[in-house]
């Protein structure tokens, strides 16, 4: 008899919501029939009053002369009936004032109207219903009456509360106020008598046990679902009370059995009855406290009574929630929201698709952390797959949700990623040994049995999205969406599956699977051509395309190692550039921007190169293909993709080709220095070629940057300039200056040594920036790179004079008096040199840094040569400085300041020749 009782509950919940609103669907169409006649009776009165007033008004005096003149009355004449448009305008005489005074009227009013109207009337609404519960609670404190008599007296009292308000509603007067403005006054009653039941039937089980359970929980269902009934005619506030009642249901009456299938079904048959109210009556709103309670009853579950084997029915009842929500609000394609959901327009979309969203995500969400709880159960892998076909179907039905499919892939990349993985114990022995060292494997299974439910998942998985998307591309929407789902599921899975099962070693079997994956895309997209110029297919082709590449590049990376991973990587974007050239496709231009930053964060931020070892050829190695190759493509892309639009994607490759050429530069000076160790030490020999190599690039660029503006070649001489400056002066002048520490021998040779690549090389591209820079005007930077050079061939030239007395090693010994001299004549001779070429080339800027050297020639002269030199050495250094000071003086006279005679004056006499 209770099975009995609790099959008609269940059945009877939403049934008695239907049937409820087929039942009141009359009533509902005769009060919108009296709202409208109301509402034509209120203009045609207000229309009325208007005409009246008019017709009351006095007409217009116009006085003429023959008006004047004539005794007789003037007769009047029928006033033609004129155009609206040449019809006088009142005159807003006082209307500021009169409207002003209007709005505060309105204002006040509408305030004092909505206090009394609506929020007193919900007041006592909500006061009633305490007032039933302390009247209980009185009865039971004095012990008037019986558990039985109290039970009768407070249903019957909700009783009247409800036929009262039902009967107020359906009151003449009542209903011609209902229909110029909302009445809440019937449902504030009905509230209240609901509200009563309610307690009455939970204080009878609760408090004094005179229900059971299931008798309880059928009169709690069956006020819920009055309340849904009574909403149809009451409004929203009723259909409310009855969701929240609804869900409290389960928490109430509690039968001492955790009985999921139960549960979760009474919770599906309430959301059934929920979405039918509000889809009928358009309250979606309330469709955020339907949602809330089914999300917080598959939590609350979770918590305390789950057990083993419950997932299957939370995930099939999340199935079915996102079934509802989506088909509450779902239509026929004819008439289906044609709006492709954006960051733009999520803002605008109804209320009934922001929650149907809102669900799908919180589904899976949910499904995720249900599978995991489960153990990846069969059963809970199924609702999985129906979830995703579900998703597949609607969005392909209607373009709204045409996202979901993206949204199942990444539910179940997610759950293949994260999957635990048991250990794999079936491990194939070795196919002989020798010298106790093994050899080869046995042949095994391909699939080890451990991981029999994760491969078949992830193949089944793959198919079904690979093939459903490839199905639902064609009239959809947008096709290239569809179709970039199709193709990514089969590679995304893979991946991860080869990540988790081969840790990403080489392995031929994975290589030949990815290879059959480009096989397949490469027949969709031979499919998909041959519709090219059709709406949204050159996106599909083109989605396929680098499907197509994509398998390939990860085919030939699995059985490549290292740095063959970012070069297959790299060789991909330039196929995606080719391609997007061929097919002119914009949503291949994002798949290039997130693939072109993995490729350079990768490659220049890469620190297992720290790791690598090589001692293979100079140049002949590794770093030529591992970055000279993505430099390549880089450059090849960016000038493909430049051809349809010059924006940040070009930016972004050409400033990977530019970083990986720099990279290739100075990781091959690295492995010719260290022999192949990439953390060998800095020494000065590699400092100086890196040095020279820096300025060299930066050189480039900047004479590119002259001929065409690149945003590129503007920044990065830049900043490459400033690294080899900054090396140079910093490191090798002052840090590392063989002068000051023990290093390398700078050579045997004069000149033709390490001081001319540190030095002389470093001042030669210094010459060059400065004549670069005069020639575009940019005087601050010819000044900057002419001081550079004068100081670096001073700092050569002294150093050349050390290594004449001292040999390959400048560090330490004794300073002789020759030595001491020949700084003194060096320096001259190159100030000399200098101030003949400021006089030749008219260089104010040569000139005085010649005299610069000068004063310092003289300084050390007065301060060391003085006391450090004897002999016949001080007397020449002085003599000499004397002579080259007054040749100085000398030039300067004949060739830049010579003298001038002055002018003749008037009447004075020519000077007498010889």
């Amino acid at each position: 008899m209770l099975w009995l009782i609790g099959i008609v509950v269940a059945i009877g919940l939403p049934v008695c919501a239907i049937l409820g609103a087929v039942a009141f669907t009359r009533s509902r169409h005769l009060e919108d029939q009296l709202r409208r006649v109301s509402n034509d009776l209120d203009l045609l009165r207000i229309q009325f009053e208007h005409v009246r007033r008019q017709q009351e008004q006095p007409p217009r005096a116009e006085s003429t002369e023959t008006d004047e003149v004539s005794s007789e009355p003037p007769v009047p004449e029928p006033e033609p009936v004129a155009d609206q448009s040449e019809a006088p305008m009142p005159e807003p005489e006082a209307a500021p004032a009169a409207a002003m005074a209007a709005v505060a009227v309105d204002r006040s009013a509408s305030i004092e109207e909505s206090l009394t109207s609506k929020w007193l009337v919900w007041l006592g609404g909500i006061t009633i219903a305490l007032g039933g519960g302390f009247l209980v609670k009185f009865s039971i404190d004095q012990g008037l009456l019986g558990p039985g008599p109290r039970t009768l007296i407070g249903l019957a009292v909700g009783a009247l509360l409800i036929a009262g308000g039902e009967w107020l509603r359906r009151r003449p007067r009542e209903r011609q106020w209902a229909a110029i403005k909302p009445s809440y006054i019937p449902a504030a009653l009905t509230a209240g008598g609901l509200f009563t039941l309610f307690a009455n039937i939970f204080a009878a089980y609760g408090l004094y046990g005179f229900l059971s359970p299931l008798v309880a929980f059928v009169g709690l269902t069956l006020v819920a679902a009055l309340a849904f009934g009574l909403s149809l005619l009451q409004g929203p506030f009723i259909a409310a009370l009855a969701i929240v009642g609804g869900y409290s249901i389960p928490i109430l009456v509690s039968t001492g059995s955790a009985d999921v299938l139960a549960l979760f079904g009474f919770l599906l048959l309430l959301q059934v009855a929920a979405l039918a109210i509000l889809r009928y009556m358009a309250w979606w709103w309330l469709g955020w406290l339907t949602l809330a309670g089914a999300v917080a009853w598959t939590l609350l579950w979770l918590i305390d009574p789950y057990a083993h084997g419950d997932a299957p029915v939370q995930a099939a009842y999340l199935l079915l929630t996102s079934a509802l929500f989506i088909f509450a609000r779902y239509r026929t394609p004819d008439d289906a929201y044609d709006v492709t959901p954006s960051w733009s327009s999520l803002a605008g979309l109804p209320t009934a698709i922001k929650q149907a969203w809102v669900a799908a995500l919180l589904v899976a969400l949910l499904t995720f952390v249900l599978i995991r709880v489960d153990g990846y159960g069969t059963p809970v892998l199924i609702v999985l797959g129906l979830l995703t076909l579900l998703w597949l179907v609607v969005g392909r039905r209607e373009a709204v949700f045409d996202i979901l499919p993206a949204v199942g892939l990444a539910l179940v990349a997610a759950t293949l990623a994260l999957w635990h993985l048991p250990s794999i114990v079936s491990l194939r022995g070795p196919m002989f040994q020798f010298d106790g060292e093994s050899y080869g494997h046995l042949i095994g299974p391909v699939v080890p049995p451990e991981l029999t439910t994760f491969v078949a998942t992830s193949i089944v998985f793959a198919t079904l999205l690979a093939v459903g998307c490839f199905i639902a591309l064609w009239g959809a929407r947008r096709p290239g969406l569809w179709a970039g789902v199709s193709t990514t599921a089969p590679l995304v899975l893979l991946i991860i599956a080869y990540g988790r099962i081969a840790w990403f070693e080489v392995d031929f079997a994975w290589a030949a699977i990815s290879l059959g994956v480009g096989v397949i895309n490469l027949a969709a997209a031979y499919r998909v051509a041959r519709y090219r110029g059709h709406h949204g297919m050159d996106a599909a082709l083109g989605a396929y395309a680098v499907g197509v590449v994509g398998a390939v590049a990860l085919a030939t990376t699995i059985v490549l190692e290292e740095a063959w991973l970012t070069v297959a990587l790299a060789m991909q974007l330039s196929a995606i550039a080719w391609i997007n050239d061929k097919l002119k496709v914009d949503g291949l231009r994002h798949v290039a921007v997130v693939l072109g930053g993995a490729v350079l964060t990768r490659l220049a931020f890469n620190y297992a190169i720290v790791d690598y070892r090589d001692a293979g050829l100079p140049i002949l190695n590794w770093i030529l293909y591992g970055y000279g190759i993505p430099a390549v493509a880089f450059y090849l892309a960016a000038r493909l993709f430049r051809r349809q639009r010059d924006d940040h994607l070009v930016v972004l490759l050409e400033a990977g080709a530019l970083a990986f050429a720099t990279l290739l530069v100075s990781l091959q000076l690295r492995h010719l220095m260290t022999g192949g160790d990439i953390i060998g030490d800095y020494r000065f020999t590699e400092m100086a070629l890196q040095s020279i190599a820096w300025l060299a690039i930066g050189y480039a660029l900047y004479v590119a940057q002259g001929r065409q503006d690149r945003l590129v070649s503007r920044w990065g001489w830049r900043i490459l300039t400033g690294l080899g400056t900054l090396q140079v002066f910093a490191g090798q002048v002052l840090l590392f200056n063989p002068l000051f520490r023990w290093g390398e021998p700078v050579g045997d040779w004069p000149v033709v040594n390490l001081l001319l690549l540190a030095y002389g090389a470093p001042a030669l591209l210094a010459g060059l920036f400065a004549r670069q820079a005069g020639l575009r005007g940019q005087g601050r930077l010819a000044t900057a790179a002419g001081v550079a050079v004068l100081v670096l061939l001073f700092v050569e030239l002294s150093l050349e004079i050390r290594r004449g007395f001292h040999g390959p090693v400048l560090y330490g010994g004794f300073v002789s008096d020759p030595e001491w001299y020949a700084y003194s004549a060096g320096w001259l001779v190159y100030a000399g040199v200098l101030l003949v070429l400021g006089i030749w080339r008219g260089s104010a800027a040569l000139r005085y840094a010649s005299l610069a050297i000068v004063m310092l020639t003289v300084a050390k002269v007065f301060l060391i040569d003085m006391s450090e030199l004897t002999g016949i050495l001080r007397a020449l250094s002085f003599m000499g400085l004397g002579l080259t000071l007054v040749g100085v003086g000398w030039l300067y006279r004949r060739f830049v300041f010579p003298p001038t005679p002055p002018a003749p004056t008037a009447g004075a006499s020519a000077p007498a020749s010889d």
